[in-house]
C-alpha cells in the first residue's frame, strides 16, 4: 500500500513537471490574464458607477456574461443597461449591492443568489479572467468533493492518530521490560498478518489510482491557483501520509464507519423529524393567522349583531306603519263594500220602482183590502218612531229592515188580494194609500242609506240580519271586513291566517259560541288557546256593543296626591350607576322595540336590567339615561320605552317566568310584539 502511495506521489511530480512545460501561447495567455488578476485585485479597472450605484467600468469594456450560469441573453441586456458588463463588476459585489441588483430584476427575483452569479464571477476572475469550461467546473467541483472527504477521513484519523499516539508513549516507558517487547513483537507480527490482508484492498488502490487520474485533470485546471493549489498539494501529501497510518488502524476506521453508517442513520431519522416539525410549525403559523382571522370575523360579527339590534327596532316601528297601512287599506275595502251595497240598494229600489209602477194597474182591486192598509200605515208610524231612534242610536236598524221584508211580503199579499177586489172607488182610495206609503218607504229607505256604517252594522247585528254563508269553519259568513287587529292577540299574520277561513268581521268573532270557538281554535294549529287566553270573543262582543267602533278605555280620575312619603315598590332595591331606582331581579330587555343586544348590554352595564326600571322613570331621570346613551340621543323617547315597559309590567306580573324576546314572538312572522 505505501509502494502504491508512492507511485501517485511519484505522478503528481510528472504533472507538475509537464504543467511547467506548457506551451509560448498559454504561457502568454496566463501572463494577460495574470495581469486582468493584478487590475481586479488593485481595483485600477473602476471607471465611475453604474444607474445602480455599484462600481462602473470603461464603456469599450465589455465581458460575455452568458458564460456565467444563469444568465442568458435576455438577462445580459438588463445587466448591460443597468450598466453592469463585465466579471469584475459581478465578482466584486457587496452583500448589499447584491441585494441592489436583484431588487432591479423585477422579473427575475433570487436569481442572483440561486445561480450563484458572484461566486461564479469570483472564480473566472480567480482563473485569470478567462472564463471556465464545463470540463473545468467539474473538476473543480470534484477536486472540492474529494478535499471534503479527505479532510473528513482525516478527522478521523486524526482520533486514531492520537490513540496511538498515546499507545506509542506508553510503549517508550516499558521499553524495559522484556515482557512487553515480546508482546509487541507478538503485535508487530499481527500487524503484517494485517499488512498481507491489505493486499487483498488491491481493488482500493486501483480505484485510487484511477482518482489519481482525475485528479491529474483537475491539477491542469489548478494550475491559475498556482498558489492555492501547492498548499492543497501539501495538504493533500500530509492526508495521505496520515491516510497511510491510518490504514493501519483500518480494524478501528470500520468500526468507526460503522458508528457513521448508525450515526448517518439516526441524523436521517432526526431530519425526518425536523421536517415534521417544520411542517407542525408551519401548521401551527397557519393556524395562528386562522385564529387571528377568526377573531377579525368575531369582531365583525359583534359589531354585525348590534347593527341587526338596531334594525330590528327600526324593522318594528316600519311594521308599525305596515299595521296602519293595512288597517287604512281595510278601510277602503270596507268603504268599497258599502258602496256596493249602496248601489245593490239603488238597483233594488229601481227594480222596486218599476214593480210599483205595474202593481198601479192592479191595485185598482185593492181597495177591498182598506183595513189591512190602515194596519199597515199605523205599522209605518210604528217605524217611523223606531227610525227615529235608529237615527240617534244606530241600534234599531235591523228591526227596520224586518220592518221592510214584511213590507215586501206584504206587497205580495197585496197583490193575491188585489186580484180579487171589485170596487174602482176603493182600488182608487187604496192606490192613493199605497202611493203614500211608497214614498214614507222611499223616505225611510233614503235615511237608511244616509246612517254611518257602524250605524248599520250595528242594526244589523241587534236584528241579526248580518249574516251571510257560513266560512270555511262552518261559523256565520259576513260580507264585509273588519280591522280584526283592534283585538288585542291578533297581528297581521294572525288576521291573514283568520281572514283564510273566511273570518273577517268583529260580529263573526262577537257570536262565536262554546263550540265554535274549540273549532276555531283548533283551526289556529302554531297558536292553541290564544282565542281563550286573549279572550277575542269578549273583546269583539264590547266592540259591537260600542257601536261598532273600537273599544277606548276612559282616563281614569286622578287620585290627590297623598302628604304621606310613597311607599317603596317590592321590586325595587338600591340605586343605579346613574341614580334610578334598582332592581332584585332581571328581565330580557330585548322585548322592548329599540333595544337590541348591544343596547340592553349598555343598559345592564348602568344598572338598569329590569321592566319596571324603565316604566318608573321620572322626566329628569329619562333625561340622564338619554345624555348616558351618547351613541343613541333619543332612543329612549322616540321608541317609547317608557310606555313598552309600562304595558309589559301589566300584562306579565313578575312570578318569575316572564318571556324571553325569542318566547315571546310568535313563529308566525309577527315582529310586533305588543299584538
Amino acid at each position: 500500500m505505501r509502494s502504491d502511495l508512492d507511485d501517485a506521489n511519484a505522478r503528481i511530480a510528472e504533472l507538475e513537471a509537464a504543467l511547467d512545460g506548457e506551451d509560448e501561447e498559454d504561457t502568454a495567455n496566463a501572463e494577460a490574464n495574470a495581469m486582468a488578476t493584478a487590475a481586479f485585485a488593485s481595483g485600477a479597472w473602476i471607471v465611475g458607477t453604474t444607474a445602480l450605484g455599484t462600481a462602473g467600468v470603461a464603456p469599450d469594456h465589455v465581458d460575455d456574461l452568458k458564460k456565467i450560469k444563469g444568465i442568458g441573453p435576455k438577462l445580459e441586456g438588463v445587466l448591460q443597461e443597468k450598466g453592469v458588463q463585465t466579471y469584475e463588476q459581478l465578482a466584486a459585489l457587496t452583500a448589499e449591492e447584491q441585494g441592489i441588483v436583484n431588487d432591479s430584476l423585477d422579473s427575475f427575483p433570487g436569481r442572483i443568489y440561486r445561480d450563484e452569479w458572484v461566486p461564479q464571477a469570483q472564480a473566472i476572475m480567480a482563473n485569470g479572467h478567462a472564463p471556465l469550461t464545463n470540463a473545468k467546473k467539474a473538476d473543480l467541483e470534484s477536486a472540492n468533493a474529494r478535499i471534503d472527504e479527505l479532510e473528513s477521513e482525516l478527522s478521523d484519523a486524526s482520533s486514531a492518530h492520537d490513540r496511538l499516539g498515546l499507545v506509542e508513549g506508553e510503549l517508550r516507558k516499558a521499553k524495559g521490560l522484556q515482557s512487553d517487547l515480546d508482546a509487541r513483537n507478538a503485535r508487530i507480527g499481527e500487524l503484517e498478518g494485517e499488512l498481507a490482508n491489505a493486499q487483498a484492498l488491491q481493488a482500493e488502490i486501483d480505484a485510487r489510482n484511477a482518482r489519481v487520474g482525475e485528479l491529474e485533470a483537475e491539477l491542469v485546471v489548478a494550475l491559475a491557483m498556482q498558489s492555492e493549489i501547492e498548499a492543497r498539494n501539501a495538504r493533500v501529501a500530509e492526508l495521505e501520509a496520515d491516510l497511510a497510518i491510518a490504514l493501519a488502524l483500518q480494524t478501528e476506521i470500520d468500526a468507526r464507519n460503522a458508528r457513521v453508517e448508525a450515526l448517518e442513520t439516526e441524523l436521517e431519522i432526526a431530519l425526518a423529524m425536523q421536517a415534521e416539525i417544520d411542517a407542525r410549525n408551519a401548521r401551527i403559523s397557519e393556524l395562528e393567522g386562522e385564529l387571528a382571522n377568526a377573531q377579525a370575523l368575531q369582531a365583525e360579527i359583534d359589531a354585525r349583531n348590534a347593527r341587526v339590534g338596531e334594525l330590528e327596532a327600526e324593522l318594528v316601528v316600519a311594521l308599525a306603519m305596515q299595521s296602519e297601512i293595512e288597517a287604512r287599506n281595510a278601510r277602503v275595502a270596507e268603504l268599497e263594500a258599502d258602496l256596493a251595497i249602496a248601489l245593490a240598494l239603488q238597483t233594488e229600489i229601481d227594480a222596486r220602482n218599476a214593480r210599483v209602477e205595474a202593481l198601479e194597474t192592479e191595485l185598482e182591486i185593492a181597495l177591498a183590502m182598506q183595513a189591512e192598509i190602515d194596519a199597515r200605515n199605523a205599522r209605518i208610524s210604528e217605524l217611523e218612531g223606531e227610525l227615529s231612534k235608529a237615527a240617534e242610536t244606530g241600534a234599531e236598524m235591523g228591526q227596520l229592515r224586518v220592518a221592510i221584508a214584511e213590507r215586501n211580503r206584504r206587497i205580495e199579499a197585496l197583490e193575491t188580494a188585489a186580484r180579487s177586489a171589485a170596487s174602482a172607488d176603493d182600488l182608487a182610495k187604496a192606490k192613493a194609500t199605497i202611493d203614500k206609503r211608497n214614498a214614507r218607504i222611499a223616505e225611510l229607505e233614503a235615511a237608511e242609506a244616509a246612517m254611518p256604517a257602524d250605524a248599520r252594522h250595528t242594526a244589523a247585528w241587534v236584528s241579526g240580519a248580518w249574516k251571510s254563508g257560513t266560512t270555511k269553519l262552518g261559523t256565520p259568513g259576513l260580507d264585509h271586513n273588519d280591522d280584526l287587529k283592534v283585538v288585542s292577540g291578533i297581528g297581521p299574520q294572525m288576521e291573514k291566517l283568520l281572514n283564510s277561513f273566511g273570518i273577517k268581521s268583529w260580529e263573526q268573532l262577537a257570536d262565536l259560541d262554546k263550540d265554535q270557538v274549540a273549532t276555531v281554535d283548533g283551526a289556529l294549529t302554531d297558536f292553541p288557546g290564544r282565542i281563550t287566553r286573549d279572550e277575542w270573543v269578549p273583546q269583539a262582543k264590547a266592540i259591537m256593543d260600542n257601536g261598532h267602533k273600537p273599544v277606548t278605555s276612559a282616563p281614569k280620575p286622578r287620585k290627590k296626591a297623598k302628604s304621606k312619603k310613597k311607599a317603596t315598590a317590592s321590586w325595587q332595591k338600591g340605586t343605579t350607576k346613574l341614580g334610578t331606582a334598582g332592581a332584585g331581579h332581571k328581565d330580557d330587555l330585548k322585548v322592548i322595540n329599540g333595544i337590541g343586544p348591544k343596547m340592553e348590554g349598555i343598559l345592564n352595564g348602568f344598572g338598569i336590567q329590569a321592566w319596571e326600571q324603565l316604566a318608573a322613570l321620572k322626566k329628569d331621570e329619562v333625561e340622564k339615561v338619554n345624555n348616558a346613551l351618547e351613541a343613541f340621543p333619543g332612543r329612549i323617547t322616540r321608541d317609547d320605552w317608557m310606555g313598552q315597559a309600562k304595558q309589559l309590567v301589566k300584562q306579565f306580573p313578575d312570578t318569575g317566568k316572564r318571556p324571553t324576546r325569542k318566547t315571546y314572538l310568535n313563529n308566525s312572522g309577527d315582529t310586533d310584539p305588543f299584538n
